[in-house]
């Protein structure tokens, strides 16, 4: 469709879970005119939680969670566009579930055990030795 509004949405984001992330879907468009509102899917699963006028909005997860967020665009004679970014939230911000995590409580991408006792070594007292 000629008339069609483009729907992007920045990220893939990873953050900690209780923190606040702004997401931002500025760089969507009306093919003609302006968008007329921004729908949001903070759980991805199909339903919008939140509607907004502005490209974009801020949200708190209260715990883990490992998929889409989504926004829907829509023009001002109605037609729509979606977009989605993928995005990490965990007890400490890093991209390792918790349940995976040898270090759940500090950010540790890298999951560096040098002593390979199972605890990571950014919370390992004794990081070069074994526990």
């Amino acid at each position: 469709e000629l008339n069609k509004p483009f729907a992007w949405i920045q990220g893939d984001y990873v953050i900690q879970a209780g923190d606040s992330l702004t997401i931002d879907a500025s760089a969507s468009y009306a093919a003609s005119g302006q968008i007329v509102s921004y729908e949001w899917d903070f759980d991805g699963d199909g339903q919008f939680d939140q509607e907004t006028t502005t490209p974009t909005v801020s949200h708190t997860w209260d715990g883990e969670y490992t998929g889409d967020i989504r926004v829907r665009v829509s023009g001002p004679g109605g037609e729509a566009a979606e977009a989605a970014a993928y995005t990490t939230i965990t007890q400490d911000g890093d991209t390792i579930p918790a349940a995976q995590d040898n270090c759940p409580d500090v950010a540790n991408y890298t999951q560096e055990d040098r002593d390979d006792d199972g605890i990571g070594d950014v919370c390992d007292p004794r990081p070069g030795s074994p526990s």
